[in-house]
């Protein structure tokens, strides 16, 4: 929070690369976080771009994947689906959002307690889009392009 630019306050964290804490240029170089929306976008070196909904705080902070095999996405480019795998061994409530590249939400599936979606992309523009995986201990994260 900078309402008082001459003492920042920490209201959030949020670390894209909690494997190694070293003195190396690993981790967040960028962050955009004027989206009308109020998505803030984050780009880190070794593990891509993360988009956030950070209108709500959140108590703890779920488990980033790292693997970036944990997910896979295909046909990617697509025209008409995407089939959406994960690992989902204990058959955890997953949400699936779907983000555009205004940062706006654009789909929303909730309940998701399987390892596999078949998302149609029907009524969405060509483009890139992002998706995110939320449970309660995860964010899968990945992108796909509608042709």
């Amino acid at each position: 929070n900078i309402a008082d630019p001459l003492t920042p306050v920490r209201t959030g964290y949020y670390d894209t690369f909690p494997s190694a804490q070293d003195d190396d240029f690993r981790g967040a170089w960028g962050v955009y976080p004027y989206l009308p929306s109020g998505t803030v976008l984050v780009s880190d070196r070794n593990t891509g771009l993360y988009v956030f909904d950070v209108s709500a705080a959140i108590v703890s902070t779920p488990e980033l994947n790292t693997n970036i095999k944990s997910i896979s996405i295909y046909p990617n480019p697509s025209s008409y689906k995407i089939n959406i795998a994960f690992e989902n061994p204990t058959r955890e409530n997953y949400t699936l959002v779907v983000i555009d590249l205004q940062g706006k939400i654009v789909r929303k599936i909730s309940n998701i307690t399987s390892n596999k979606i078949e998302f149609k992309n029907d009524n969405l523009q060509s483009g890139i889009y992002f998706i995110q995986l939320k449970s309660v201990k995860k964010i899968l994260s990945g992108n796909f392009v509608i042709e």
